[in-house]
């Protein structure tokens, strides 16, 4: 993909916008049918193969891209509001995906800025998954590093729900991190923050 606009969005009951291109719910078949015999090798139980494996997509590549990323979920003052309601957006964004799939690890490696004309900020490394069917990514395990570079920070901190409004801030990280959102999770981080500016109301 050359320059996509891509728009992320996950509403209060947890659903992203793009979940039923990725993974299609299952056919329901009639109590009254007779079931139908499974393919040799086919596992009982086996999920059905997601859109992008059917095309036969094993690799994705991003070049220059824009994320724009909405997340209703991530407080109850959210109602998409972009100081509380997980709202950022990434620019710049050069992204390569391999070994697409469900039931395996995705290598990935994504780099972008959250500030328009800043230069590639971050960089992601490393594997996510397998997801499972259902996309539920704080179970699945992650190995990952995280680099940034001067990276702003008022979007991303501004998202979550703190005591203070962040007016403006410069972030340095260097993280590395494995394990899995829903047990444990081992990180180990170099940050530097700086310049930071906040706005503590009354």
């Amino acid at each position: 993909f050359k320059s996509p606009v891509v728009r992320i969005r996950r509403d209060e009951q947890g659903t992203f916008n793009f979940q039923d291109m990725i993974a299609p719910p299952r056919e329901t078949v009639p109590a009254r049918e007779p079931a139908k015999p499974r393919e040799p090798g086919q596992p009982a139980g086996e999920q059905p193969p997601s859109v992008l494996a059917v095309l036969g997509v094993d690799k994705l590549s991003i070049k220059d891209g824009e994320l724009l990323y909405e997340d209703r979920q991530v407080s109850p003052q959210g109602k998409g509001d972009a100081a509380r309601g997980g709202t950022f957006q990434v620019s710049g964004l050069d992204a390569s995906i391999e070994d697409l799939s469900l039931s395996t690890p995705v290598s990935i490696d994504i780099r972008g800025s959250l500030s328009e004309g800043s230069g590639r900020g971050f960089r992601v490394t490393g594997t996510v998954g397998p997801v499972g069917p259902k996309l539920d990514l704080a179970r699945a395990p992650v190995n990952l590093r995280i680099r940034a570079d001067s990276l702003p920070v008022a979007g991303p901190l501004g998202a979550l729900d703190l005591p203070v409004k962040v007016l403006s801030g410069t972030l340095k990280a260097d993280i590395s991190a494995a394990g899995s959102l829903d047990k444990n999770l081992d990180a180990s981080w170099d940050l530097d923050l700086g310049g930071l500016v906040l706005d503590a109301g009354d």
